[in-house]
């Protein structure tokens, strides 16, 4: 059965407060939630907070969990101070297993004698007993750790646990820690006391009788809530909370350690209070620093739960120590009931991710820390800016540069970088010589001129002075295309302190090759009289020395000799030639015809080679000849032709047809085609033929012309309106209609057709005046008399529905031919002037075509003469009236001044029946 009640009691419950605030842990406890069947709460709510368990070992069983814990290394920093706890300890592996081991569910670490005795003074004051010192494989950032103990009642300081910063896998650098410790002193020996030390702070939390301990049976929680804010801590038997004359709890801000540097000792000394922090006497006992660039720290870093007993049973207060053979196993043995973490939420999304620091050095600039998701490798690390004349060479994970970092490292813990630095020697940048030979593109480097010299190894093991010492390149070539890379030899720099230089590649002049000019002639008739006679090309310059007879040719710019060179010497006596004349020019053989002539070609002599080039003759002097104009060759050109041609007499062609549509002074020639013999043209409208080259006509003309084409003056056909009339007849069905009485004819065909049909009385009234209404029933019947219904109040405001001409004046306005006046009225019964009704009848024209004659609505094509009548320019219905006229329906009145249609004058009935006559009968034909 466990000693140790799981019963919660009371633990800090502080808020965060000032740096300047220290208060004891007292009054409220965690209140517990859901626990599982074992009765471990799984929640715990502190400070408002829910805390949930993320470690637990209830040490069940007989076996330690290897997934929970393993033997770890000293507790504090083994390689900087040789006085430090723990150092130098020595368990036999034959001795592991009995110093740890599980008993009815409790964890046992029971303490044997150390092993080692190399360093007398530290063994006998420090570390005569031990255990072995195990630790979680978990790493925590912040949480509420609680540790069910029973001390052990060994006299002096005789156990040690709590929370240990984590370090990297295979190091000995603990560096900070918070912990309880029991500590049976000489003279009280029955003192038990709880610390808290982190970077050399140690802070006692109870002293004083705050723990006696004489009954092994006696229980304690230790619980320690770790947060920013900084460590609460309370140390409690049992279930109650133990208050002292000293401070059984404490609040140490996350802050305090950013001030001190020193090793903080507590020994017999009492609390002391300086501007109104809670601190304690400064023993100068210096073994690790803070880092300042971190103001959580010693807080904020991963840190493992670690458990371990045995240090030296010695007096501390006084002389009084006990005699370590007399020390029995079980008062020697720290017994563990169970250890529990909890976190909040956000404290395990912390818990999942760590910090790189990189280790201040005045060798390049300081970076800052690089957050790092647990888990995951750590992938390029920053490169530090250097100062010149030193080399970067990679980041290590102790101050001895051994253990290099990999990207493909996985850190489980903060970790803290150290920088490998070289120190770097300094080559000069050479400057290499152009080779540019003729031609594009061609030119490059020349890597003789850039030979690296040899320089001392920085990496030798003698000394540059010595003989011995190893030499190397200072640098490696590199062509890169026509450019070149110059690679700086380990441990060196160029001048501008890159380990590279790129030397672009050469510009090249491009200039073109030239083949060695052809040798200069010398006319040497004798040492006093001489000349040069140099080749024309503008590509180079010929020169003359005439002291030394000498020649010299330079390329211009742009060009270089084949053989690589700008400019070539001749000397005058090796190139004497003699002069003779230039031949006259030879005969030309020309047959009649064109381009036919040919140069009758010399025969070759002993001083002159002739030969035709293209068609040029060709005159070349043979070695050590040249013509009289210093000339080597002389070019007569293409033989001359005449041109005579090979004539033949050809027939004068026939006329050529004539082009002559109706129409006056536009008839036009038919230009024939050319053919072998001849050939036609048009100059200003006359037809021309020529007689090709190598023919003619007869009588030895070349060109006949055939004037201009004769136009026949043929009319063109038109469209004119043809006026239609009836004759007058003896009897046109009405009494008062006289026999042959003008337009008698005409008021026939209206009865006839029932286009008027006359008064009740069987008159006709040929003279009165017609009314509107009469012509609206007129056109009415004109175009079929189609059915039309009449409104009922009638078509306008003076015509009811039962008027005589009610349909035929609704038919009016609805087709647009009477459109009434403004009053609404149509004014039926009062008379129509010529105008009016000149606009009615080419509305109707318009509107009814097949009503009256073909086309006369249109007049599409008809010829628009120039109108006779005189007084229409002004009328509102000019246009109506001069359609009337084009169609022939009116002719007007004769006038002095031409003819009048008089718009506005009265018509008569019988003119406006041969008005509709014309209207439906006139024809537009074609003369």
């Amino acid at each position: 059965m466990k000693r140790i009640s799981t019963k919660l009691v009371g633990v800090a419950s502080l808020v965060a407060m000032a740096l300047t605030l220290v208060t004891p842990l007292i009054g409220v406890a965690p209140v517990a939630n859901a626990a599982d069947d074992d009765g471990v709460p799984q929640h715990l709510n502190i400070d408002g907070k829910d805390y949930q368990l993320v470690f637990n070992d209830e040490f069940n069983g007989t076996k330690l969990d290897s997934s929970k814990w393993e033997l770890g290394k000293d507790v504090v920093d083994s390689t900087y101070n040789q006085n430090s706890f723990y150092n130098n300890i020595t368990i036999p592996n034959n001795q592991q297993k009995s110093t740890v081991y599980l008993e009815d569910g409790q964890l046992h670490l029971h303490s044997i004698k150390n092993q080692n005795k190399s360093n007398k003074d530290f063994y006998d004051r420090v570390a005569k007993v031990i255990s072995p010192f195990l630790k979680s494989k978990a790493a925590f950032r912040y949480g509420y750790l609680e540790i069910g103990v029973n001390f052990p009642r060994t006299n002096g300081v005789s156990s040690f646990y709590g929370l240990r910063k984590a370090e990297r896998e295979g190091t000995d650098d603990s560096k900070g820690f918070i912990f309880t410790q029991a500590a049976q002193y000489g003279g009280e020996p029955e003192i038990t006391s709880g610390v808290i030390s982190d970077y050399g702070m140690r802070m006692e939390i109870t002293s004083d009788d705050t723990v006696r301990n004489k009954d092994y049976d006696s229980n304690f929680f230790d619980k320690i809530l770790w947060s920013k804010e900084g460590i609460k801590f309370s140390l409690v038997r049992n279930d109650e909370f133990v208050e002292s004359t000293g401070s059984g709890s404490a609040f140490i801000p996350s802050s305090a350690n950013t001030n001190f540097f020193h090793n903080f000792y507590t020994y017999g000394d009492e609390d002391i209070v300086i501007d109104s922090k809670w601190g304690y006497n400064v023993y100068d006992r210096f073994y690790s620093r803070a880092r300042l660039e971190n103001p959580m720290l010693p807080f904020d870093t991963h840190r493992n739960i670690f458990l371990t007993s045995g240090f030296t049973p010695h007096a501390i207060v006084s002389d009084e120590s006990p005699d370590i053979n007399k020390i029995s196993n079980e008062d020697s043995e720290l017994v563990i009931d169970y250890v529990r973490f909890y976190q909040t939420k956000e404290q395990i999304q912390g818990s999942s991710s760590l910090k790189v620091y990189f280790r201040e050095s005045s060798l390049y600039e300081d970076l800052d820390p690089v957050d790092v998701k647990m888990g995951t490798k750590l992938g390029d690390l920053p490169t530090p800016k250097v100062l010149d004349g030193y080399e970067f060479r990679g980041w290590f994970y102790d101050s001895e540069l051994t253990h290099r970092v990999s990207p493909n490292d996985v850190p489980s813990v903060d970790i803290e970088l150290y920088a490998l630095m070289h120190r770097l020697g300094k080559v000069n940048i050479p400057k290499p010589s152009v080779v540019d030979p003729c031609g594009v593109n061609n030119a490059y480097w020349d890597l003789k001129s850039i030979e690296a010299p040899k320089v001392y190894d920085l990496d030798s093991a003698y000394s540059p002075e010595d003989p011995r010492a190893d030499r190397i390149d200072a640098y490696e070539i590199k062509t890169e295309g026509k450019g070149v890379l110059l690679v700086a030899a380990q441990n060196y720099v160029f001048e501008n302190g890159q380990k590279e230089v790129r030397i672009k590649p050469p510009l090249d002049s491009g200039r073109l090759c030239l083949e060695i000019p052809k040798n200069p002639k010398a006319i040497c008739r004798s040492f006093w009289d001489s000349k040069w006679v140099f080749p024309e090309d503008n590509r180079y310059l010929w020169t003359k020395d005439d002291t030394y007879h000498r020649a010299f040719v330079a390329a211009n710019k742009g060009y270089q000799f084949a053989n690589g060179r700008d400019k070539l010497t001749y000397l005058m006596k090796d190139w004497c030639v003699k002069e003779i004349p230039i031949p006259k020019s030879p005969s030309v053989k020309d047959p009649c015809g064109p381009d036919n002539a040919r140069w009758d070609v010399p025969k070759n002599d002993s001083q002159i080679v002739w030969k035709q080039e293209n068609g040029h003759l060709i005159a070349t002097a043979k070695e050590g000849y040249l013509f009289s104009n210093e000339k080597e060759q002389i070019d007569f050109g293409v033989a001359k032709d005449s041109g005579k041609a090979c004539v033949k007499t050809v027939a004068l062609p026939e006329v050529p047809g004539v082009n002559d549509p109706c129409g006056a002074g536009n008839a036009s020639w038919v230009l024939p085609k050319d053919s072998a013999q001849l050939a036609w043209s048009l100059v200003d409208g006359r037809l021309v033929v020529k007689a090709k080259p190598g023919f003619q006509f007869a009588g030895g003309k070349s060109t006949h012309d055939f004037g201009v084409a004769k136009d026949s003056g043929k009319a063109c056909p038109v469209k004119v309106v043809e006026l239609k009339t009836l004759p007058v007849v003896k009897n046109a069905g009405f009494k008062d209609v006289a026999p042959n009485m003008q337009f008698s004819g005409e008021i026939a065909w209206a009865k006839k057709t029932r286009v008027s049909t006359g008064w009740a009385d069987g008159t006709f009234r040929p003279l009165a005046d017609v009314q509107r209404q009469a012509v609206a029933a007129f056109l009415y019947r004109l175009s079929g008399s189609p059915k039309v219904k009449v409104p009922a109040k009638g078509p306008f405001k003076d015509v009811p529905a039962n008027h005589q001409f009610a349909k035929a004046l609704t038919w009016a306005k609805q087709t647009g031919i009477m459109t009434g006046w403004g009053d609404g009225t149509a004014r039926g019964d009062s008379t129509i002037d010529r105008n009016a009704m000149a606009a009615f009848l080419h509305r109707f024209a318009l509107k009814f075509p097949k009503a009256v004659a073909p086309g006369l609505g249109e007049l599409d094509g008809v010829v628009s003469e120039k109108s006779k009548l005189v007084d229409t320019s002004s009328d509102l219905f000019e246009k109506d009236i001069r359609w009337m006229e084009r169609a022939k329906i009116t002719t007007g009145y004769p006038a002095a001044k031409g003819r009048e249609y008089r718009p506005l004058g009265k018509l008569h009935r019988d003119a406006m029946i041969a008005f509709l006559y014309r209207l439906q009968n006139n024809q537009i034909v074609t003369r």
